[in-house]
């Protein structure tokens, strides 16, 4: 890859090159007018100036630059859980117009999660452009251990800058809404509404003296005819909380599978939605947006929307009232995505990327203290990817990787791509002449600068609440309790649980199949060996039900499997079992 170098392509010397050039002629010409100066004095003068202009120009290197503006902002759409089924089905009917619009005129296709379809590290990943084992987000709660004492993860835990950093230390304004793990906020150039925002917590909003205004944003929403109207979307049929409680309402049963758990994720996402239409847009290059309605939906009532899948068929009178939630929540994200491209226009570049995609799953039952809840869809590991704008490619792309998403952003933002990144800038999202328009250039390493959080303010109700949330879906244990804060901050990804090193490694190492990048997929193998050689069999097994599950789900069906086949070559499925 091109080295950063200190000529432009028009033969100019780079800012902070011309910087030292001035400074050098300033001081010579200083030194000749005051030819009394001792040859101490002078090499003390000279010292100096160069130390100012070596300081000045290495903040311009390593990012630290005044403002600047992109000709094209970026637009970034997060959608979890987005499955292209759901997608295409409610198209063929004439829905979700603003995706299909962005389709028609872009780029689109499947996207690999070659790792664990768990939320929070992919999309740190996405942020991040690093394995969950370089940015230190692995669950959706700390610590990664077989402890049942656990918190929800946050910003803090984070090891690596994400792109509002990068965006800031390289001059550009970000606007964040409610992306996943963004609680504490963190200080920017720009706005962070977190995730945790619509919940009240401290440190929530970023800028602090912006928090007021979001607030009353979000005030309708909390109780009364706002949050009502905002579920009466889903379920027209009137649902209320104490429907659940009262086993004589006929909207009981269907009242019980929204409550504590549906409804607040729900109103969540109007909530960022309202939060987006009260964010200014002046001088926003990098904008980004979460909803993650489409995965609670799917998790929830994907039997109600598609019951082809299931040998007991739901009861008609459920189906009813719970079918309408799942496609209610794709034409949801359709509506923020619209408005979006309403307010950003023509000469935005836009990015839609779902974690992972969903299907149909055994029917489970989740008893908490409280709740009796049951889980009919759960994920797979392709999902969404599409792209519009003037800086984009049209057509269709496949064998598109989560990794390669924030390498591919970092080129449109005009940002340096890291030597550190596993991923690289995928030219087929891109306008033909774009890479030649625009030189790579790297740096070794980005610097995790800019951060200021704050994590008071998070009230055991606020994170037991979020447990709730977790344990309903089924990504923790009914079992696990929340703890105000673990004893140990330490990070060690060899020290987690088995289940977790199992299917970390493994995504590494499909990663790297995928791009037959063979040797990096070894040296996880001879990492995993050092460090936990007991697991090296679940290892290759998770890794083929992979494989073997990609190969199934991707166009074209992809011979995925001989890529493990020619990894290790005494591998074979009888010896794994």
């Amino acid at each position: 890859m091109q080295n950063l170098s200190n000529i432009t392509d028009n033969g100019k010397l780079e800012p902070h090159c011309e910087f030292v050039f001035t400074v050098s002629l300033f001081s010579t010409i200083l030194l000749r007018c005051f030819p009394g100066l001792n040859s101490i004095m002078r090499l003390i003068f000279s010292i100096l100036l160069i130390a100012t202009a070596l300081l000045i120009s290495s903040c311009e290197y390593f990012g630290f630059s005044s403002a600047r503006k992109l000709d094209h902002p970026l637009v970034m759409i997060g959608v979890d859980g987005g499955e292209w089924d759901v997608i295409e089905t409610l198209m063929e009917k004439g829905e979700l117009p603003n995706l299909a619009k962005l389709i028609d005129t872009g780029i689109s296709g499947h996207l690999i999660n070659p790792g664990p379809a768990t939320s929070p590290p992919v999309w740190t990943t996405f942020a991040t452009g690093q394995f969950p084992r370089e940015h230190g987000i692995l669950e959706h709660v700390y610590p990664y251990n077989d402890s049942a004492a656990k918190k929800p993860v946050d910003s803090s835990m984070r090891l690596k800058p994400a792109l509002w950093n990068l965006a800031s230390d390289y001059g550009l304004k970000s606007t964040v809404m409610g992306y996943f793990v963004s609680w504490p906020a963190e200080t920017i150039n720009g706005t962070i509404v977190s995730d945790r925002a619509f919940q009240g917590l401290e440190s929530a909003v970023s800028p602090a003296e912006d928090a007021a205004a979001f607030e009353e944003v979000f005030a309708p929403l909390q109780w009364g005819e706002g949050r009502q109207e905002a579920l009466d979307r889903y379920f027209p049929w009137g649902y209320r909380p104490e429907q659940a409680l009262d086993e004589q309402d006929p909207n009981h049963l269907a009242a019980k599978q929204i409550i504590n758990r549906v409804d607040r994720l729900l109103v969540n996402d109007e909530a960022t939605r309202r939060a987006v239409e009260q964010a200014s847009i002046s001088d926003v290059d990098l904008f980004i947006a979460y909803y993650r309605s489409p995965d609670i939906a799917g998790h929830s009532f994907w039997k109600y929307w598609d019951d082809t899948g299931y040998e007991q068929k739901p009861d008609p009178d459920m189906k009813e009232k719970l079918g309408r939630a799942l496609p209610e929540s794709y034409r949801f994200v359709d509506q923020a995505v619209g408005e979006l491209m309403e307010r950003f226009g023509e000469q935005a570049n836009y990015l839609v990327v779902s974690d992972h995609g969903f299907r149909s799953a055994e029917e489970r039952i989740i008893e908490t203290r409280s709740h009796t809840w049951e889980l009919t869809g759960n994920h797979r590991l392709n999902g969404v990817f599409i792209a519009s704008g003037p800086d984009i490619a049209s057509g269709r792309i496949e064998m598109l990787t989560t990794l390669d998403i924030m390498p591919t952003v970092t080129a449109l933002l005009g940002i340096p791509l890291s030597d550190e990144l596993p991923g690289s800038i995928d030219y087929r999202i891109l306008r033909p002449d774009f890479e030649s328009d625009h030189p790579l250039q790297t740096i070794p390493a980005y610097q995790q600068s800019g951060q200021s959080l704050d994590q008071e303010g998070a009230s055991s109700a606020g994170q037991e609440s979020t447990m709730e949330e977790l344990r309903g879906l089924g990504y923790i244990g009914v079992d696990v309790e929340l703890v105000e804060d673990s004893e140990s901050r330490e990070y060690s990804f060899w020290e987690a649980a088995s289940e977790t090193v199992i299917t970390h490694s493994s995504g590494e190492i499909v990663y790297y199949l995928i791009k037959e990048e063979r040797e990096s997929a070894l040296d996880v193998l001879q990492q995993l060996r050092a460090n936990r050689p007991e697991l090296e069999v679940e290892v290759f097994k998770l890794t083929r039900s992979r494989l073997r599950g990609l190969a199934r789900d991707l166009p074209g069906k992809p011979r995925l499997l001989n890529l493990l086949n020619d990894f290790d070559p005494d591998f074979n499925e009888e010896a794994s079992g």
